[in-house]
């Protein structure tokens, strides 16, 4: 029964020592992206935390809905870690999930850092959050608003 103890204690003592593998501090993004709303007030901001999951095997999509209300300009933002390459693309649908924006430009393949939306029609608005690669990506995003005269 001494031998079991010992052996248990040996692979929890070496779970506890081995490093583990780094994880991504999406605060300094947060605080980065606040000052890129500029003129719009703050609604709600979303983190994502993948750069250190298993492999994904395809790029992982986070959606979310927000009621936007007529004659609002939104803005939703893509603050992340670049330091291998991987961008992370925002993109905007309408209530019947028809793509209205991307920060992502198919034809010139240019990335756009914010995207800008003027709702014409109150309703549920979804968006969603990727990665280019299949790894995953560490940042942030925030949805901002200015109410139009």
């Amino acid at each position: 029964m001494k031998d079991i103890s010992n052996i248990l204690f040996s692979i929890l003592f070496l779970f506890m020592t081995s490093p583990s593998k780094a994880q991504c501090d999406s605060e300094p993004f947060l605080d980065n992206c606040t000052s890129t709303i500029n003129e719009f007030r703050f609604l709600k901001h979303y983190k994502f935390r993948t750069k250190d999951d298993e492999k994904l095997g395809e790029p992982r999509v986070y959606g979310y809905s927000y009621v936007f209300s007529k004659g609002s300009t939104y803005v939703l933002t893509a603050c992340y870690d670049d330091s291998e390459g991987n961008k992370m693309i925002v993109s905007l649908y309408d209530s019947n999930r028809k793509l209205i924006s991307s920060s992502y430009d198919k034809k010139t393949g240019k990335l756009y850092p914010t995207i800008k939306f003027k709702c014409s029609s109150t309703g549920i608005y979804y968006f969603t959050f990727n990665f280019e690669k299949e790894e995953g990506g560490c940042g942030v995003s925030i949805l901002g608003f200015n109410k139009s005269n």
